[in-house]
């Protein structure tokens, strides 16, 4: 988690940049040693693809980005919404209890504006 804030940190400058929670097998204390950490970006409208290029530029430059075998300790930008598209409900399974846990365990390590407020 403190390596998750510091890079936060590093990244907020990102013009668009609303939200970076921490998600999967980290936020739900299930990860193993061998884990990466997978983040869940909210962005503002209109600006999804480039706060995914320059977040995916910016963890690539510091080297703690994941890709081939280098996985473990690495972020994974495993997920993107913009603040229009916070219903998950949308795309949610019928009765699907994943959608909700996952929702449940997220940790907001970066929030502008109460996004992740709008988010829950």
């Amino acid at each position: 988690m403190k390596k998750t804030q510091r890079y936060a940190r590093l990244v907020s400058w990102i013009p668009g940049l609303r939200m970076i929670a921490v998600c999967n097998s980290v936020s739900m204390y299930a990860s193993e040693k061998d884990s990466d950490i997978d983040l869940f970006v909210v962005t503002d409208p209109g600006r999804i693809w480039l706060v995914r290029g320059l977040l995916t530029l910016a963890l690539q430059l510091f080297g703690v980005r994941r890709y081939g075998h280098l996985v473990k300790g690495r972020f994974c930008l495993s997920f993107f919404a913009t603040t229009e598209a916070l219903n998950m409900g949308k795309i949610a399974l019928p009765e699907d209890p994943y959608l909700e846990a996952w929702t449940y365990h997220l940790i907001p390590i970066l929030d502008r504006g109460y996004t992740y407020k709008e988010f829950i």
